[in-house]
């Protein structure tokens, strides 16, 4: 399960996880149009389609104590 957040600029996606997870155990993928997030260790993974293109170049994933957030740039 996921939320998300948008401004003029940027969409924040927070997907929620279970614990505070390494960033190594993280597979995740940031395109123009879709985030993929693959967590194996706990059994999660997440295809997110976005309806407008983001710049991959700028956009980033950040890990917190009990989720993971995409910042990304419009």
């Amino acid at each position: 399960m996921y939320d998300w957040v948008q401004t003029n600029t940027s969409v924040t996606i927070k997907v929620e996880i279970q614990y505070k997870i390494e960033r190594k155990k993280v597979d995740y993928v940031i395109t123009e149009v879709y985030v993929k997030l693959n967590i194996p260790e706990m059994r999660k993974i997440c295809f997110i389609d976005l309806l407008e293109p983001v710049d991959i170049n700028i956009s980033k994933m950040v890990i917190e104590e009990n989720k993971i957030l995409f910042i990304l740039t419009k």
